[in-house]
């Protein structure tokens, strides 16, 4: 993957990041949050901060968690951290989780599905890590998602055909994983889509027309692919496209 387009996508994840993180307050964490807690401090014990996870402990004290006023968890971030564990089924207990964001920080297996089923996902941030496995077709549950970035990680297996359902999705970023086949149908249903990152994958088959059905795409990267045929002229209709990598 060259410099632009890995500064692109970092670009992408700083837009998400600053934009949609909600402050912490100073409240303490619901039992049943609390016990997710926990247990995800169990799991990463090896990440700096996750001894603050603790019960009696404000939320705004603690490290890496958010929180609304009610007391629940509305947001994971971790940056560059040292988790060295998968993502655990717990995770699924913080019902109000709207933004979960793990990036560089050493995560591994495979994307948990339940994780999608969480109710109020908007943003889903675990760029370079080392996820392995598929996406679970349970991510089209995910139907308030706005941002998807698992790029710069080892997924494999075929584009799920549920993310047709995420119509509310504006970043879609898979950027540097090891994604087969061909792009699935399914996707010309996103039509808020603004940045679409396909790059470096093994993915073939001839760039669909339909991509231009998303009016406000605005970066479409699909090189260091298999695709074989040419460019759809009704790309040219798509008037917010800045940057075109195919």
């Amino acid at each position: 993957m060259a410099r632009g387009e890995v500064a692109r996508a970092a670009v992408v994840a700083l837009m998400v990041a600053r934009c949609c993180m909600p402050l912490a307050q100073a409240a303490p964490v619901l039992d049943p949050d609390m016990d997710a807690l926990e247990d995800l401090a169990s799991a990463w014990s090896s990440l700096d901060g996750s001894a603050t996870w603790s019960r009696g402990t404000d939320c705004d004290s603690m490290a890496a968690v958010y929180c609304d006023d009610d007391g629940h968890v509305v947001a994971l971030e971790v940056r560059n951290g040292n988790i060295s564990a998968s993502i655990p089924e717990s995770i699924t207990a913080l019902e109000e989780l709207s933004w979960l964001y793990i990036k560089s920080s050493e995560l591994t297996g495979s994307l948990p599905p339940a994780l999608f089923t969480l109710p109020n996902l908007v943003h889903v941030v675990l760029s370079g890590n080392q996820l392995t496995g598929n996406i679970p077709d349970t991510v089209g549950s995910a139907t308030g998602l706005q941002s998807l970035l698992l790029d710069a990680n080892q997924l494999s297996g075929t584009l799920p055909s549920s993310l047709g359902s995420l119509s509310a999705l504006v970043n879609l970023i898979l950027s540097t994983n090891g994604f087969s086949g061909s792009i699935p149908n399914s996707l010309s249903k996103l039509t808020s889509l603004e940045y679409l990152y396909l790059d470096a994958n093994a993915l073939s088959g001839s760039i669909p027309a339909f991509i231009s059905n998303s009016p406000g795409l605005k970066h479409l990267v699909l090189q260091y692919n298999g695709f074989t045929g040419q460019i759809p002229d009704s790309l040219g209709n798509v008037t917010n496209l800045e940057a075109l990598l195919s």
